[in-house]
């Protein structure tokens, strides 16, 4: 299983779908949307990405991106996108980051060239901004987030328990019908079956993710 079926990156936006854009197309076929929903959180145009794969790579687009910059856990220079998503995707038990953002240095106007922010599980609130040199991602894993969990989870595939996330990403890389997976971490205060592996089918693709603390989930690449 090396890459996701092409279906879990198309975007849902309020209008119609589109596809991952090109490097220069930057989010194409997003429609402009309402003001963020928490004031003073953007500085420019906002885009709603509507239920489909919140978390799915984007070109061109950045969250959460303007003072007090609630969402940013920290910032650094990576030489390259994927320096950037493993720079964010800490040990489990030291990481707190759902996605990153990088700016790429190639573009004639990009403003602080390969600075690399790591994103919380806050973003979820927020709408995408459009800047053209920026790239977005989900962290590996992504932490304090679950998707499609409620009652009668259409999207669920069970796994049993698993004693680490990698675990449960290995088992659910083996199912035929999974894309993503969703682990219960036993550290975290109050967890519910801890260490429960659950896979995802493609029905996550029309649902949000949703807060949870002890949630540790990824796709399956």
């Amino acid at each position: 299983r090396c890459a996701l079926p092409i279906s879990i990156l198309h975007l849902e936006v309020t209008k119609g779908q589109g596809s991952l854009p090109d490097r220069a197309g930057a989010l194409k076929g997003l429609e402009p949307g309402r003001k963020n929903q928490r004031p003073g959180t953007t500085s420019g145009p906002t885009y709603r990405i509507r239920g489909k794969n919140f978390l799915s790579p984007k070109v061109g687009g950045d969250i959460c991106s303007a003072p007090p910059y609630p969402c940013d856990i920290s910032n650094s220079k990576t030489a390259t996108k994927e320096q950037c998503a493993k720079s964010c995707s800490q040990p489990l038990l030291e990481a707190t980051a759902a996605a990153w953002v990088w700016s790429d240095p190639t573009f004639p106007d990009v403003q602080d060239p390969n600075r690399c922010t790591c994103k919380n599980s806050s973003i979820i609130g927020y709408n995408f901004t459009r800047v053209n040199y920026r790239f977005f991602g989900p962290t590996n894993p992504i932490i304090g987030l679950d998707i499609s969990n409620q009652p009668p989870f259409p999207s669920d595939i069970p796994a049993g328990f698993k004693d680490t996330w990698p675990g449960c990403a290995g088992e659910c890389s083996t199912k035929k019908e999974a894309v993503a997976w969703v682990w219960s971490n036993p550290n975290i205060r109050g967890v519910q079956e801890p260490k429960k592996c659950t896979c995802k089918n493609r029905n996550i693709e029309k649902k949000q993710w949703v807060h949870s603390a002890w949630a540790v989930a990824g796709f399956i690449y």
